[in-house]
């Protein structure tokens, strides 16, 4: 996948000392976002400017066209995808991002533990999986003890509880027919598909709760270790951004989500310092640096190249703005070639100017523009 731009033409009129040119301003890309609540930005202040897609589209320049669902899981975003309301949308983005298995895995479990709750129990008396979340975070439900007793019971072991291996058999399932689905409909826009962090890494130090911790780590390890496998089309349909592996490595890493041990909440969803830390994985992961060639000077006209995007990293398939500056004296009626070498940049002609995304691919080390004096 490579990094396009516009064409660039330009004319030299006489003597000049001020560039004379004319360029194409390259359109936006088109950024969908698919998903869950991770992606809406659920729980942030400020979700149109401090969600990680809000983020990534401003530091990127992109058209940002949000899909994503608070609650969805990957089984709710396939049978959207089927009803076909996307199609256009799927078809026409340069950018697609997918975020989705949080609720999968909160929903087995909170099935789960209210399965163990609920043993023995009259009907009158029994919870739903809905249920667990506000009771264990309520400071006056009488039966926050038991169900907490209860979560710890079914955390211990849940990675071998069935509610959960069939939950993330489900995902894996459905994530092949959802990554099928877009390669189907567009198989040249960049898909990304991020990874799941542990939510509950302040957790890790609290006698009682570092079981949460631990125990819901290793089930989410599973979940990545799906996301990650080549045979669902883990670098070859789709790229993966490693947002667990990057929430784990950072120092700060207990900051970065909602969840608290006092007063205890499980609330899973990145805060604001979290969204921030996600584009910048994605960014670390995909984007790479637009190599300029140096000003150069031939037959009397001097070259510079220039880029106007302002981020440092691009994402492959978003435009980059150049401004191709000419300085000197042009002779009349004479056919001028300006050489700009770049490691990245490969400038041929009036044809779309192209960038590599990996050595050997699209990258080449010359280039010519030829212009006309009239």
């Amino acid at each position: 996948m490579a990094l396009w731009l516009r064409h660039i033409q330009f004319i030299l009129v006489g003597i000049f000392t001020q560039p004379t040119f004319g360029y194409t301003n390259p359109t936006k890309a088109d950024y969908l976002v698919l998903g869950d609540s991770i992606s809406t930005g659920y729980g942030l202040e400020h979700k149109d400017t401090e969600a990680y897609a809000s983020l990534l589209a401003s530091d990127q320049n992109l058209n940002l066209d949000n899909q994503a669902v608070d609650g969805n899981t990957m089984a709710g975003l396939y049978t959207t995808l089927q009803s076909s309301s996307l199609d256009e949308k799927i078809a026409a983005a340069e950018i697609i991002s997918i975020t989705a298995g949080g609720n999968d895995l909160m929903s087995a479990f909170y099935t789960a533990a209210a399965n163990t709750y609920n043993n023995g129990k009259e009907l009158a008396n029994q919870i739903t999986a809905a249920e667990v979340p506000t009771i264990i975070s309520s400071a006056s439900d009488s039966r926050k003890d038991s169900v907490m007793i209860a979560a710890f019971l079914t955390i211990n072991n849940f990675s071998t509880n069935a509610a959960f291996t069939t939950a993330l058999s489900t995902y894996e399932n459905n994530l092949r027919k959802v990554v099928n689905y877009l390669n189907s409909k567009n198989s040249k826009a960049l898909l990304f598909i991020n990874t799941q962090y542990n939510p509950y890494k302040s957790f890790e130090s609290h006698q009682i709760y570092m079981l949460m911790y631990t125990n819901f780590g290793a089930c989410i390890d599973m979940l990545n270790t799906v996301i990650k496998n080549a045979d669902n089309g883990a670098g070859t349909k789709y790229q993966v951004v490693d947002v667990g592996a990057a929430f784990s490595n950072d120092v700060n890493s207990a900051t970065l989500c909602n969840a608290t041990v006092d007063p205890l909440n499980l609330d899973f969803h990145p805060n604001k310092a979290g969204h921030a830390k996600i584009k910048d994985t994605i960014l670390n992961t995909l984007a790479h640096t637009v190599t300029l060639p140096n000003a150069i000077t031939e037959n009397g006209i001097t070259a510079t190249v220039t880029k106007t995007n302002t981020a440092t990293n691009i994402l492959p398939n978003v435009p980059v703005e150049l401004t191709i500056t000419l300085t000197g004296t042009a002779t009349a009626r004479k056919t001028h070639t300006i050489t700009l070498t770049s490691a990245s940049i490969n400038f041929t002609g009036t044809q779309p100017i192209n960038e590599g995304v990996t050595t050997g691919a699209g990258i080449s080390s010359l280039g010519k523009y030829s212009f006309t004096m009239p």
